[in-house]
């Protein structure tokens, strides 16, 4: 999931015509970003206390 919200952040600055370096970095600010979120769903639901914030889960 953090692979295709970097992808889709990249291929919206395409369509915005910005420059190439800046699609780049906009996608793995994305991707950087939805791996800490995705990975506290993922540690929820494991737990079997899903939609709850998992303490000490790196």
């Amino acid at each position: 999931m953090a692979l295709i919200s970097g992808m889709v952040a990249g291929w919206l600055c395409w369509i915005a015509e910005a420059s190439v370096p800046r699609g780049i970095l906009a996608g793995l600010c994305a991707a950087g970003l939805a791996i800490p979120f995705f990975n506290r769903l993922v540690a929820s639901e494991a737990t079997e206390r899903p939609g709850e914030e998992v303490r000490g889960h790196r």
